[in-house]
C-alpha cells in the first residue's frame, strides 16, 4: 500500500463514506503521538482508532482523508513513516464495513 520512499497510496475515494481511507499501524509506544499529530492537522480528515491490539504490541489506526487534502495528507504521513515506525496495510472490506458501521451507513 505504499511505494520505495514510504509513501502511501490513499487509494480511491470510497463512495459510501465520500473520502478516502488509510489504515496504519503503529506500536503501541508511538499511537498516542501518531495520533496526536494527525489530529493536530484536522482539517485533512479524521484520525481514529480501529484495532488497539492489531498485532504484537500494535495499535491499527484509520485515517479518514478529506478529497481537498489528498496530497498534503500523503506528504505528512510520508514524514510521520519517517520517523517511527508505520507500516501501511492494504484496504479490507471488513475494516470498511466497521466504519460504515460505526458510522450508521450500513
Amino acid at each position: 500500500m505504499s511505494d520505495a520512499a514510504g509513501t502511501p497510496d490513499l487509494g480511491p475515494l470510497w463512495p459510501s463514506l465520500g473520502v478516502h481511507v488509510v489504515f496504519l499501524s503503529v506500536s503501541g509506544a508511538d499511537e498516542v503521538f501518531v495520533r496526536v499529530l494527525l489530529e493536530c492537522h484536522e482539517g485533512f480528515g479524521v484520525a481514529r482508532a480501529h484495532d488497539s491490539s492489531f498485532a504484537d504490541g500494535r495499535a491499527l489506526l484509520t485515517l479518514l482523508i478529506v478529497p481537498d487534502f489528498a496530497a498534503p495528507c500523503a506528504a505528512l504521513l510520508a514524514e510521520i513513516a519517517a520517523s517511527v515506525d508505520v507500516e501501511f496495510h492494504a484496504v479490507q472490506e471488513g475494516w470498511i464495513r466497521d466504519i460504515e458501521r460505526d458510522l450508521d451507513l450500513a
